[in-house]
């Protein structure tokens, strides 16, 4: 089973292929003559015509490069007492959305695939006055899960999407992040890298 990873927040996923006009035509085999002789008298014949095709790519492809919430008024102390939830419904959102694309040509029979998304730690990123802190980081790490339609996760994954062949434009999804109560933050910026991953029941011929 072979799985395509792409990651989110730090890291797109881009796909480029590229073909020249001459694949797209099949050259027949007709080295093996019919085996019909003058003499045999026949008025009938038959030609066996056939064509094999080479599988294409399972691809994820155009994830949302990264995410940002708006934590300038946040208020460390009643995020303490009372918990939080920064999502798209609230009046601290998220300034993106996640979504992206599923290429699936492998030609096999009976293919489906699946992509998941889970979180990583939270790690302190930033320099001077906006630096955070191991603190902090080990905070987030242990009272904030991600939120997508609706359901919390974190390093165990939430299923985003199933398919089978074609092309696919994944739904578009608000994430948010729920801050439980007695998380004690720390000022400065924090970081966390989503990453994706593109399952297929079959084998896919891209590396």
């Amino acid at each position: 089973m072979k799985k395509q990873i792409a990651q989110a927040l730090l890291l797109s996923a881009v796909l480029t292929s590229g073909a020249s006009i001459t694949d797209s035509f099949v050259v027949a085999d007709v080295n093996t003559p019919n085996s019909t002789q003058a003499s045999d008298n026949q008025t009938s014949a038959t030609t066996t015509a056939s064509i094999a095709f080479t599988g294409g790519a399972l691809s994820l492809y155009n994830v949302t490069d990264k995410v940002t919430f708006n934590g300038d008024n946040l208020d460390l102390r009643d995020i303490y007492l009372n918990g939080a939830t920064l999502d798209n419904n609230t009046t601290l959102p998220a300034n993106e959305t996640l979504n992206g694309n599923v290429d699936d040509f492998l030609g096999q029979a009976n293919d489906q695939w699946k992509v998941t998304v889970a979180s990583g730690d939270w790690t302190a990123t930033g320099v001077g006055a906006s630096a955070g802190s191991d603190e902090g980081a080990t905070a987030l790490n242990s009272g904030a899960q991600f939120i997508l339609n609706g359901t919390e996760f974190s390093k165990d994954g939430y299923q985003y999407a199933t398919g089978n062949e074609g092309q696919t434009t994944l739904p578009e999804m608000n994430i948010g992040l729920s801050i439980k109560a007695g998380t004690f933050l720390k000022k400065g910026s924090y970081s966390n890298t989503l990453t994706w991953d593109l399952e297929s029941s079959v084998s896919s011929t891209q590396a």
